[in-house]
């Protein structure tokens, strides 16, 4: 890993820079967010809903076109892995929602999946950054990674 990577996680950390359109939130323990987070580039095939589901209950996750018309839908208790081109038919945006048996408005994300052109470079940039620090532990090299993909607002399952 380059020293400019350390002067980069220092200078946000230290910054007085509000960025106002950046979600807060506190997770403690293992607990796992709603997955993938709001706005992100796919990268890969497939992607893993998450949801933190203390109930147990089963909730249903829609799939939307960019006309916000349900192209998929399926039952998610905790997770669902849902292989994104076979269920979308082109590049472009998406939403996804879990809707609750509580009722409610569901809560609207929203996803792209890019053109080939965009998602190679985006795919080179990240490989790169990881290969940048391929000397450290699985676990600080897994952080430093997740913390690329939400900083750079990228999407990429790993098992």
């Amino acid at each position: 890993m380059t020293n400019k990577y350390f002067v980069y996680v220092w200078e946000k950390m230290n910054s007085d820079e509000v960025e106002v359109n950046k979600p807060g939130g506190v997770i403690r323990g293992d607990e796992v967010g709603l997955q993938p987070l709001d706005n992100v580039v796919v990268l890969s095939d497939e992607v893993e809903f998450r949801i933190p589901n203390m109930s147990g209950n089963a909730f249903t996750l829609k799939i939307l076109d960019e006309n916000k018309e349900v192209i998929y839908e399926s039952k998610i208790k905790d997770e669902l892995l849902v292989n994104v081109l076979d269920v979308c038919d082109n590049t472009g945006k998406y939403y996804w929602e879990i809707v609750t048996s509580f009722g409610g408005r569901p809560d609207r994300r929203a996803f792209t999946i890019p053109d080939s052109e965009t998602k190679n470079t985006l795919l080179s940039n990240y490989i790169n950054f990881v290969d940048s620090f391929s000397i450290y532990s699985d676990y600080i090299s897994w952080l430093l990674t997740n913390e690329y993909k939400n900083d750079e607002n990228i999407y990429i399952y790993t098992k």
